[in-house]
C-alpha cells in the first residue's frame, strides 16, 4: 500500500513540474533561434560566421555581446562592431584556436586572440617577453586576474595581449 502511494505521489509531482513548463512564454535570446530580421542591427549579428560564436542577443554591457569559443574553453565580451575573419579562423580540437577580429567602426581597431590549453607558465612568460620585444616596449605590465583567466597589457598602450589558460 505504501509503495503505491509513493508511486502515485511521484507521478503527481512529475505531472505538476512538467505542466509548469508548458505555459512559460519565454522568448529565446540565442541568435541561432532568432529570425535574421529580429537580430540586433550590428556588424556582429549581420555576419553569419561571427553570429555562430555569439550566445545571446542580450548585451553583456553596452555595445558587447557574449562570445563562446568553438573550443568551449573561454568566453569574452564581443564588440557589436566586430566581425570574425572566417579565412583567418582556425581551431584544432580543443587545444588551440585563433580568432582574428576586425572592428568595423571609426577606430580601425582589431584583435587577434590565440588560445592554447597546453602552455606552461614558463612558455607563457617567453611569449610575453617576445611580445614586449616586438612592441619595443620596456615598461611595466598591468596584470588582471579573473578566476583563472590571465590578461596582460602594457600600461598606456593600445596593444593588448590576451593569454588564456585552460579554464575547463
Amino acid at each position: 500500500m505504501t509503495y503505491r502511494i509513493g508511486i502515485l505521489f511521484m507521478v503527481l509531482i512529475i505531472i505538476l513540474l512538467g505542466g509548469c513548463q508548458v505555459d512559460k512564454d519565454e522568448t529565446s535570446t540565442n541568435p541561432s533561434e532568432i529570425a535574421k530580421e529580429d537580430l540586433p542591427d550590428v556588424h556582429a549579428f549581420n555576419d553569419t560566421f561571427t553570429r555562430d560564436f555569439l550566445q545571446s542577443t542580450e548585451e553583456t554591457e553596452e555595445g558587447f555581446y557574449p562570445f563562446l569559443s568553438k573550443t568551449k574553453k573561454y568566453k569574452m565580451d564581443f564588440p557589436a562592431g566586430g566581425v570574425i575573419d572566417n579565412r583567418m579562423y582556425s581551431v584544432k580540437e580543443n587545444v588551440h584556436e585563433e580568432v582574428t577580429i576586425s572592428i568595423e567602426d571609426d577606430t580601425g581597431f582589431g584583435m587577434h586572440v590565440i588560445y592554447y590549453s597546453n602552455h606552461t607558465e614558463e612558455r607563457l612568460t617567453e611569449d610575453l617577453n617576445r611580445f614586449k620585444k616586438r612592441l619595443g616596449y620596456d615598461g611595466d605590465f598591468e596584470e588582471m586576474k579573473k578566476t583563472i583567466e590571465l590578461f596582460i597589457m602594457p600600461i598606456m598602450s593600445a596593444m593588448v595581449l590576451v593569454l588564456m589558460l585552460d579554464m575547463c
